[in-house]
């Protein structure tokens, strides 16, 4: 498994914060690695929404499709769970409000399929950078 967490301060609503991000049809509007999102079940995010993502690795589209398994705006934590050909991912989104506004920690966890969990030790390094720029892309949006 590969896992990124990262913690980002923002100076906005948190209340807001959690909401924009546990939407994920907000994906392509802040992360750079998602070319498309979708909802195909449920009217606004909670538990059971669905989602097809499109990302963008290596120069190809992996689509997805992710279920938000946990939502609780009152606690501004969710949790969903994305299945693709090659990979499982588990986003959890916690927003917490702080002095100056919000604080986002978002961790990912990643587990390839098949062949491919054998080349996770290698695949580490990519997935960080990745969620680095993803990250900064999250600044950018809602900084």
């Amino acid at each position: 498994m590969i896992r990124i967490e990262e913690t980002v301060p923002l100076r906005r609503d948190a209340a807001e914060v959690f909401a924009f991000l546990a939407d994920f049809r907000n994906l392509p509007k802040w992360d750079p690695g998602i070319a498309e999102a979708r909802q195909l079940e449920g009217e606004e995010a909670g538990v059971g929404a669905r989602y097809e993502v499109v990302a963008t690795f290596l120069g190809r589209r992996v689509p997805m499709t992710y279920r938000t398994a946990r939502h609780d705006a009152e606690a501004r934590a969710a949790e969903l769970v994305g299945e693709g050909a090659t990979l499982t991912a588990t986003d959890r989104i916690t927003v917490r409000e702080t002095a100056g506004g919000a604080e986002v920690r978002w961790q990912a966890d990643f587990e390839m399929k098949g062949a491919l969990r054998y080349a996770e030790p290698l695949m580490k390094p990519l997935f960080r950078r990745l969620g680095a720029k993803a990250m900064a892309g999250l600044r950018r949006s809602l900084g």
